[in-house]
């Protein structure tokens, strides 16, 4: 009898044994899963960011991507968006003045805003400019510094000549975009920031080297994508 129950106990402990073990393979195959789903997790969120990625900085380096002057002349909307753009201006840091005066002997003239022709409106100064081969006739011209108003709301603050941005300048465009630092025949050229407003596939900035009014690549990005997947994936 004692035997028996010797042999009894040692069967139930084999048993206990052999349970525990596997609970344990299961647990551990539970595991092994879990890690595995984790580990692809974390491979497709970097995929993501960084094919999102990608997508942004080739979007922000095309054409269509930055508004230019033309955009602000030709682009219609239903109203104004004057007060719009004033209020960016607001609570934006105040505009950093980094230009000078040309180097002319013309008198310029300071006029409040005044109306022109085509529906824009121009507050600065304002200069003579010859019509005529022999600078008998004169017509005066926007000319030195001063702040211009599209008729769509784009704002353009900065130094003119004979009508054209021309040096240091911040244009705040209807939709919120906003392009600070240097023009060369009223395009964007040179270093400069370019702020993209959340209107498109993404929103952020863009600080370094424009050539013909376009993004060159040779700067800082700082990008967020506005795709609503971004929202599983977190910021990019």
């Amino acid at each position: 009898m004692g035997n028996m129950k010797c042999c009894l106990r040692r069967d139930d402990n084999q048993s206990d044994i052999l349970d525990e073990i596997r609970i344990g393979n299961q647990l551990k195959k539970k595991r092994a899963v879990h890690v595995n789903y984790t580990v692809i997790a974390l491979c497709l969120k970097f995929i993501y960011k960084l094919r999102t990625l990608a997508q942004m900085r080739r979007y922000a380096k095309s054409q269509d991507a930055c508004l230019s002057l033309l955009n602000a002349r030709n682009d219609k909307v239903e109203e104004s968006k004057e007060t719009f753009v004033k209020h960016i201006a607001e609570n934006l840091p105040k505009y950093k003045d980094q230009g000078k005066p040309f180097a002319d002997n013309r008198k310029l003239e300071f006029k409040g805003m005044v109306k022109l022709p085509n529906g824009d409106k121009y507050q600065g100064t304002w200069a003579k400019k010859p019509t005529d081969l022999k600078n008998t006739k004169e017509c005066e011209v926007i000319h030195g510094k001063g702040v211009y108003v599209f008729a769509n709301g784009t704002e353009l603050n900065g130094y003119f000549f004979e009508g054209k941005i021309a040096g240091f300048g911040r244009c705040i465009f209807y939709n919120g975009d906003i392009y600070e630092d240097q023009y060369v025949d009223e395009q964007y050229s040179g270093d400069g920031k370019y702020r993209f407003e959340a209107a498109r596939i993404m929103a952020g900035f863009y600080i370094g080297e424009f050539k013909d009014g376009t993004i060159t690549g040779n700067g800082k990005f700082n990008l967020r994508s506005l795709n609503p997947l971004a929202k599983l994936f977190g910021p990019i």
